[in-house]
């Protein structure tokens, strides 16, 4: 019984909390319908619909996606579901790899593949397999990274799955550019940015067109850069993205900087800084932090430029970002440089280097060099200024040069032509649709004549059927008049049912408040909206599921009451069917969403009504219609 009503719960917390992300932009269902279409579901199903909905909260809210996937693990290893236990592992590995723990998300990824490649399912195994990728590179393990996603593209090509496409280009194009393999990042971001409009994923486009403005700034080609990080704004403003609109400004900023147009660097750099201390994101508080110290050592303010350097490797060693204190030690030393402190700058820049030697970052490895040249150099140790300057040389004509730009440009054009060359296409094939429309729609209209009279028929042999059935032996009457008490008793059932819907709204109410501080005002006023709708049409809805059910098993019987008592209101009406079915004044108040008082009063106006004396009972006179 405690399983069977934590089921329940489940599906009202589903319906509520998906309208949510309904609000939030990121499904456009009618919570109605969703509370329709589940409500004959096993329990299979209703665990499935369960991961689904921790799918969708794990990037905006993955304790909440922790928790409910956490529990569907529970639920599906009880029953012995292998396949849900599975995706249960996955969705908790996605939830531990957006909270940054990457140990946790790594173990339950690796459960779930194992399930997969023991089952043969390749999709899912890929699926994985980028999860697992993702994890490499956040820890900076490009090369393993990149194996693990070539492997999951040849799974993928080999059976035909375009949707994980565009992740495996893009995250492999993030590596070739972390890389110094600019042409192949460039091309791969094309790719991808191609597939992610196909596939109408703007959240994902802009990522794409944010990585590309990253490669022009490399390239010194700051007006395309800021081409592309506009566009990548202006994706998440109109499709109203808010998870990484600021990762956008930082890259705005960061141009902007270097162009020293510092007002613009300074009012999109304060945008980050806000929102990362109010949301308590401290991932992008250091890289905001980092971003700000640059600028002031650009504007001479030296020591408000210590200041944010030390925060920013700070929290990155707190929180164990080991590319943002390589990167923060770098950016230290060169200050170090400027300033005079060649001793701490050599310091702090060969911690830098130990760190950096166990990856393959060579633009970064180049900045380096270059910058303990110049330390070496001021502090007269020529020769060790020499080697990391031809060091620098060396890596820097590696990664760069005209020939590079030329390509990107080359590339970049291919792909716009491509582009207009699938437009034209995809009109041709919607005239082409158009009249296959037309034909199916004059099959459908024969389809449905012909459906028609097959329906006629129906009806006349159900009809002959019920006149033989008024023929059938004693026997037989006694097993309508048992299977007549069967359907009481699940009248009876649904009616219970629909008031522990009833309970189950008011513990909603009360999970609604919890999230609420994590919403804008227009996402609580919208939620509270919903939640009273939810509190009128649900009670009603199930209330004409149970009236059809009624008039299924005691056909006529309100007709024959109303036919006989006129003056009986529909209120009374309904009262009067759930009396006919034996129900307590408690149910039935539980039921109604009224007083026990209330339904007593009510009972007292049907027996005036029906005219019944005081020692009359009011139960088997409505039997009796």
């Amino acid at each position: 019984m405690f399983i069977l009503k934590f089921n329940y719960f489940l599906v009202f917390l589903q319906s509520v909390l998906f309208s949510c992300s309904t609000i939030l932009g990121q499904e456009t269902s009618n919570p109605i319908n969703i509370q329709q279409r589940i409500t004959n579901l096993s329990e299979e199903e209703k665990l499935s619909n369960m991961l689904g909905l921790a799918d969708q909260l794990v990037q905006a809210y993955p304790d909440s996606s922790l928790f409910i996937s956490a529990q569907v693990l529970k639920l599906a290893d009880s029953i012995r579901n292998t396949e849900l236990a599975a995706r249960a592992h996955y969705t908790i590995g996605m939830a531990s790899y957006f909270k940054k723990q990457f140990e946790e998300a790594c173990q339950e990824f690796s459960k779930s593949l194992e399930y997969a490649k023991r089952k043969g399912d390749h999709e899912f195994s890929v699926k994985i397999m980028i999860g697992l990728a993702e994890i490499k590179y956040e820890k900076l393990q490009y090369d393993s990274a990149k194996i693990m996603l070539e492997a999951a593209k040849a799974i993928a090509v080999k059976h035909n799955y375009e949707a994980p496409l565009s992740n495996i280009y893009n995250n492999l194009a993030k590596i070739s550019g972390n890389q110094g393999n600019r042409t192949e990042a460039i091309e791969g971001y094309l790719k991808a940015a191609e597939l992610f409009m196909e596939q109408n994923r703007h959240d994902a486009l802009a990522v794409v067109y944010n990585n590309i403005g990253i490669l022009y700034n490399n390239l010194e080609n700051p007006e395309d850069a800021i081409q592309y990080f506009n566009k990548a704004v202006e994706i998440c403003k109109k499709e109203n993205i808010t998870t990484d609109i600021y990762n956008y400004y930082n890259s705005l900023g960061n141009i902007y900087s270097e162009s020293d147009t510092l007002d613009k660097a300074i009012y999109y750099y304060t945008l980050v800084l806000e929102d990362a201390r109010k949301s308590g994101d401290e991932y992008n508080l250091a890289k905001c932090f980092l971003n700000i110290a640059n600028l002031h050592k650009k504007m001479g303010e030296y020591v408000n430029a210590k200041k944010y350097y030390d925060s920013s490797i700070y929290l990155s060693e707190k929180n164990n970002i080991v590319f943002g204190i390589i990167i923060g030690k770098m950016n230290l030393g060169k200050f170090y440089n400027q300033t005079g402190n060649y001793q701490q700058s050599l310091k702090t820049l060969r911690e830098a280097q130990k760190l950096l030697s166990g990856y393959k970052l060579p633009e970064a490895d180049a900045r380096l060099s270059a910058w303990m040249s110049e330390a070496f150099k001021q502090t007269g140790v020529y020769d060790s200024a020499l080697y990391y300057f031809e060091k620098y040389e060396h890596i820097n004509d590696s990664i760069s040069g005209q020939k590079t730009k030329d390509k990107v440009l080359e590339l970049e054009k291919k792909y716009q032509s491509e582009r207009k060359a699938r437009e034209i296409a995809e009109l041709q094939k919607n005239v082409s649709e158009e009249k296959s429309r037309n034909k199916i729609f004059i099959i459908a209209l024969v389809f449905v004549v012909v459906l028609s009279l097959f329906t006629g028929l129906l009806l006349i042999f159900r009809r002959r059927a019920a006149i033989l059935k008024e023929k059938l032996t004693l026997q037989e009457n006694m097993e309508l008049k048992n299977t007549m008490e069967l359907r009481n008793q699940e009248l009876v059932s649904k009616a219970l049912m629909v008031s522990n819907l009833n309970e189950h709204l008011g513990k909603i109410n009360h999970l609604i408040l919890q999230i609420k501080p994590s919403l804008n005002a227009e996402a609580v006023e919208k939620l509270e909206i919903l939640v009273r709708d939810l509190e009128v049409s649900l009670p009603d809805q199930a209330w004409r599921e149970f009236e059809t059910r009624f008039d299924q098993v005691h056909q006529g019987f309100f007709n024959r009451l109303t036919a006989q008592f006129p003056e009986l209101s529909p209120t009374e009406l309904k009262i009067s069917s759930l009396l006919r079915l034996n129900m307590s004044t408690k149910d039935i108040a539980l039921l109604t969403n009224r007083s026990i008082g209330t339904v007593d009063n009510i009972r007292s106006s049907i027996r005036k009504k029906l005219k019944l004396d005081a020692e009359a009972n009011l139960t088997c006179f409505l039997l009796s219609f």
